[in-house]
Parts: structure tokens; sequence; C-alpha cells
């Protein structure tokens, strides 16, 4: 019987590091476009004939200024 053993070694970080990553995550989820901007800048885009699709991992801001740009147009 073989035993399964990981290819990967664990390394263990300290409190401060796992601080510092938890605050890099929340700044970077916080940053992401949310899930309504998704779909309201595809209707827009579905309403105006657009057809390129909207990035899953476009910022927020980049969202917030195509939304207002077709709604200006």
């Amino acid at each position: 019987m073989e035993l399964f053993q990981p290819n990967a070694l664990v390394r263990y970080r300290d409190s401060d590091e796992w601080a510092e990553l938890g605050e890099f995550l929340k700044k970077w989820v916080r940053s992401r476009v949310t899930r309504e901007q998704l779909d309201f800048l595809s209707k827009l885009q579905k309403q105006r004939g657009i057809t390129d699709e909207v990035p899953l991992d476009m910022w927020r801001s980049a969202a917030s200024a195509r939304i207002s740009e077709l709604l200006r147009a």
C-alpha cells in the first residue's frame, strides 16, 4: 500500500505575515467589480448592441467609468 505524500512543503507564517496577507486580500476584494455592477454593465452593453464580454476580473473603478460612459451616450 502506497502512502500519499504531498509534493510541496508547508511553510508556517507568523501572525504578522497572516495579518499582512489578510489586509492585502481585503483591499483586493473591495477593489474588484461587484456582481451587481457586472450585471448592470452587461445589460447596458446589450441594450446598446455591444457584444464585447465584460471581464470578470475588472476593477470597480473601471466598471463604474464604463457604466457612466454608456449612460451618457
